[in-house]
């Protein structure tokens, strides 16, 4: 070759690296995020907007204001955002929220008012190409002063939203001077988990040199509904999260995407310290305006697997104390029918993606034709060549085409007693298939958690206002006051037609001679002494005693369980209520059922003997009243314990039975764990918890349907009384005139009762003094503090709530006991003078006072 060819193929070369290099500059050089069009949101009255001009990079235009109607009674801002009036225009905001969005109509009322309810003072919005109405919602915002609009236009880089996208132009472009923007989209909602402010939380909690937050959401799942009840709000109804293991995701790492559903975070930005930002992470800090005195707790920066930087003090401090108390409820999936919606539509980020599976289906269909050629076949070899997707050609915004009415109602279950499944083309199958997959990818209702309801009955009287403003504006959003009925499947007489009233329980079941009793041992309430004394009543009466270990409970069962072949008589382990049906299935005779009993306790007092057993087993550090004090806040909060939800696995395994985790989380031992109990809520399996679990209401009247079929049950408190109403309800007579002929009073009595005198030695708490809970001993060093006695209450509210209902049923038996065996009416206690409020003295009446107290406070701040 000679040598002037060579030359000239060095020429080449160079230019073409040239090239390439100057197209990856080109490419890699910051681009306009949006196209934005001049005048939106654009009344239905007024002519088009003639300007569609892009803007790159330029201040955003004032928006449109149309010819408004007479603005609402109370606006928004001047309603919930004081603060915005108090500071006047022009002077900047705190906390703004910049968000873009498609097709949110029916939601966005609620979103707003949430946030504003929250302390948000302002709304960036991009809307893309919205066709619902989204633009005329929120018009009376704009018209109040707290959001601006602008329209995408141009979706040539909606797959790299992260990089191109309106989160860099509402930082560059900041048109109010926010302090701080949260980019959060229209499914996620934030908020404080002590009090309701975010804005206050921010400027007292965190550092004003913190370039950003990194906030984990919580994924919220469908809770087993199918169609989106008219009138709901996605706060109230949409309770359950995903639960998430500390083993697959360690507690230092910010966001784990390949677990399922994914943990990820959304920022909060501080304006003067952050100049570029993808979905989930910063990719550049500003250097100048002030940027030079901003710090970050994350590294590496850029990175979707950033971390915690624990080498500076700081970054746990703020962490810890700013970033940790913020919840981010991401309700990325609501019923079936709403995120079906919601797929159909496309994401913004995953246009790209249905693209080229459209591809990969032309190329597959092309490669291997049908081999017999059909009629029928050359049909579906049409459709599967023309892919999943449909791309707009103006502005190439995709969405995925259509399900037919044959696939939506398999999806939505409509079809469940069909016997013969719908024929469905090669592309819907394939589009089916994919919404299944991304459903359960996403629907993990495994956590109770309903921190965010504080704020329903305030949004709820937003809502109505804002309906019955916009006379001839009919909002798209339709409130109805209650929550859709319990669903069939579980407790059905808990609720009436409107869905929420209580209706009376079915009465006990009958003690039966054949039956073998089952003690659900719920701990911490008197269960280790009852079981000392049933095994001597079980040898008393002739009856064989089968107790079943913690470790085995819900997992091995006593082999003789039918008590006519010799079999137990009497059945104790720490179970749930779910039990019942493995043991009824053992015994093999539809008449002779199991007899369940338990025993209550107040549940402030069973919290803190709780804690006092964790710490006996040095789970927990005792390093004085403080720690302890401090320690138990943590675990009783439901606002504060769900920080701590990455590390319960770990917890959760030191015990001697883990599946007591599986109601609630560590979390849930100290929380409600006797209405978990006795709404079987341990052990169901995922499909039925979910419906089981709904709501907090629903776990409540569950477990009071099944306590009042109970023939049976004793209160902690008032145990000696409640053991003879045992012996009276299992005609157990001997021992009756044994232990209960005399007066009987908790606190012991005169008479002798060999049977009653069995205790236990060991007691994990400092105090075994029964009288303790409530008039001096180790709980009392809990309730002491105000913070704290309100804290259990907030945690425990709904075993508060049976445990009072309780108290007056057991009253009520007691009376019945005293009448029956012809005894002097307060032959027992509780003293029949209490029976209108046999828990007026209880811990749960004195912490329900104090939460009240610390609720209005936060209220009123």
């Amino acid at each position: 070759m000679s040598k002037g060819t060579r030359s000239w193929q060095r020429w080449v070369v160079v230019v073409l690296v040239l090239a390439f290099y100057a197209g990856f500059r080109l490419r890699s050089f910051p681009q306009p995020a949006v196209h934005l069009s001049r005048a939106v949101p654009v009344s239905r009255s007024s002519q088009p907007d003639q300007v569609s001009a892009t803007v790159h990079h330029q201040p955003l235009d004032p928006p449109f204001q149309p010819p408004s109607p007479a603005p609402p009674p109370q606006s928004p801002q001047k309603v919930v955002a004081p603060a915005a009036e108090a500071r006047g225009a022009g002077s900047g905001v705190t906390l703004a929220v910049c968000t873009r969005l498609r097709n949110e109509a029916r939601y966005l009322p609620e979103w707003i008012e949430f946030h504003l309810l929250a302390g948000v003072e302002f709304f960036y919005i991009y809307d893309d190409s919205s066709t619902d109405g989204s633009v005329e919602v929120l018009e009376p915002y704009v018209r109040a002063g707290v959001a601006r609009v602008w329209t995408v236009t141009d979706h040539s880089h909606d797959a790299e939203h992260g990089q191109f996208g309106h989160r860099d132009e509402c930082t560059q472009h900041n048109v109010m001077n926010a302090t701080w923007i949260a980019m959060i989209d229209a499914d996620e909602f934030l908020f404080p988990t002590v009090g309701y402010n975010v804005t206050r939380h921010l400027l007292t909690q965190c550092n004003p040199d913190l370039s950003f937050l990194m906030v984990r959401w919580h994924m919220y799942g469908s809770n087993g509904v199918a169609r989106r009840p008219d009138g709901s709000l996605v706060t109230d109804l949409y309770r359950m999260h995903s639960r998430v293991d500390s083993k697959i995701c360690p507690e230092d790492v910010m966001g784990c995407f390949d677990i399922e559903p994914p943990l990820s975070t959304k920022l909060i930005v501080n304006t003067r310290c952050v100049r570029r930002m993808g979905t989930h992470y910063v990719t550049e800090l500003r250097r100048d305006g002030g940027g030079d005195t901003c710090f970050n707790i994350y590294h590496p920066r850029g990175s979707k697997v950033t971390r915690l930087k624990k080498d500076r003090p700081i970054a746990e401090e703020q962490q810890s104390t700013c970033v940790a108390p913020l919840h981010l409820n991401h309700y990325a999936v609501k019923s079936r029918e709403d995120y079906l919606q919601k797929f159909q539509r496309g994401r913004i980020s995953r246009g790209e993606k249905d693209v080229k599976v459209q591809q990969r289906l032309r190329l597959a269909s092309v490669a291997r034709p049908p081999a017999v050629h059909t009629r029928l076949t050359h049909a579906r070899f049409r459709n599967s060549q023309a892919g999943l997707a449909v791309v707009n050609k103006t502005t190439g915004q995709v969405s995925l085409k259509p399900l037919p009415a044959a696939a939506v109602s398999m999806f939505l279950g409509d079809d469940a007693g069909s016997a013969k499944p719908p024929t469905l083309s090669h592309v819907e199958q394939q589009l089916l298939d994919i919404c299944v997959n991304e459903f359960r990818k996403r629907d993990f209702s495994e956590l109770l958690d309903e921190s965010a309801i504080k704020f329903v009955p305030r949004l709820r009287e937003r809502l109505k206002l804002l309906t019955s403003s916009e006379e001839g504006n009919p909002s798209p959003y339709t409130l109805e006051p209650e929550r859709p009925r319990a669903p069939r499947t579980v407790a059905p007489a808990c609720f009436d037609g409107a869905g929420k009233t209580a209706v009376s329980a079915a009465p006990p079941s009958k003690p039966s001679a054949n039956s073998p009793i089952v003690f659900i041992h719920i701990p911490k309430c008197a269960g280790t002494n009852l079981n000392l004394q049933l095994a001597a009543i079980a040898k008393r009466v002739k009856h064989k005693y089968c107790e079943v270990r913690t470790t085995d409970a819900h997992k091995v069962l006593p082999t003789g369980l039918k008590k006519s072949a010799g079999g137990c008589g009497i059945v104790s382990g720490e179970f749930d209520v779910s039990i019942l049906n493995g043991i009824r299935k053992g015994i093999g005779s539809d008449k002779a059922r199991p007899q369940p009993i338990t025993f209550l306790r107040d549940p402030i007092a069973r919290t803190a003997s709780q804690f006092e057993h964790h710490l006996s087993r040095e789970r927990y550090h005792d390093d004085g009243a403080q720690t302890r004090t401090e320690t138990l806040l943590t675990l009783v909060s439901p606002q504060r314990c769900h920080q701590l939800e990455r590390r319960q696995t770990e917890r959760c395994g030191e015990l001697t039975n883990p599946l007591k985790c599986r109601a609630n989380g560590w979390c849930g031992i100290f929380q409600n764990q006797q209405v978990e109990i006795l709404a079987g809520a341990m052990s169901f399996k995922s499909t039925k918890a979910e419906v089981l679990r709904r709501s907090g209401d629903q776990l409540l009247c569950t477990a009071q349907q099944n306590l009042a079929s109970f023939p049976f049950f004793g209160i902690a408190e008032h145990y000696r009384s409640s053991m003879c109403l045992f012996f009276h309800t299992f005609s157990m007579g001997a021992i009756f005139d044994e232990c209960c002929a005399s007066s009987v009073t908790d606190g012991g009595g005169s008479q002798e009762c060999a049977i009653l005198d069995i205790r236990t030695a060991e007691n994990s708490a400092k105090d075994s003094n029964r009288k303790s809970s409530g008039r001096g001993g180790y709980i009392s060093q809990y309730t002491e503090s105000l913070d704290l006695l309100a804290a259990m209450y907030d945690g425990n509210r709904l075993d508060c709530e049976l445990y009072a209902s309780s108290m007056l049923t057991f009253t009520r038996r007691i009376r019945d006991m005293e009448v029956r065996r012809g005894l002097a009416a307060g032959h027992f206690s509780p003293d029949p003078d209490a029976s209108t409020s046999p828990a007026a003295g209880s811990l749960c009446e004195r912490a329900l006072a104090q939460y009240r107290r610390a609720k209005e406070s936060d209220e009123g701040s």
